[in-house]
């Protein structure tokens, strides 16, 4: 197998990887920060609290009401920063290929309507 074909291939599971690392620390990071503006006195960064409440996820039952309902909140608030950071791709993918692919038949039937030019 040649370093190009390992290239192809691992180059795209490499930016696929950096890509769901980066929209799982959006996510987490919504989250934990909206928790706490919703709950005074939550430690989002205490180890239980991640245990027992993950983003996007149904809290465990031994959490009280009004936090399992903060939680909803939060997973919602969250979920939004997480779908901005997943469009922005497919945005910049459509702007790359507005400008970049060319139709090849369009261009050639210009080339052959257009007049020779005269010597």
């Amino acid at each position: 197998m040649s370093w190009r074909a390992v290239f192809l291939i691992n180059g795209p599971l490499i930016v696929l990887t950096l890509y769901a690392t980066i929209r799982g620390v959006a996510i987490a990071a919504s989250f934990y920060a909206g928790l706490a503006s919703r709950v005074p006195g939550l430690d989002p960064n205490s180890a239980t609290i991640r245990r027992e409440i993950a983003p996007l996820n149904r809290p465990a039952p031994n959490v009280s009401p009004d936090v399992a309902q903060a939680a909803k909140e939060a997973s919602t608030g969250a979920f939004h920063p997480a779908m901005y950071v997943a469009a922005g791709p497919l945005f910049a993918g459509a702007a790359v290929n507005a400008v970049g692919i060319q139709n090849p038949r369009r261009a050639l039937a210009l080339a052959v309507e257009a007049p020779p030019a005269r010597s």
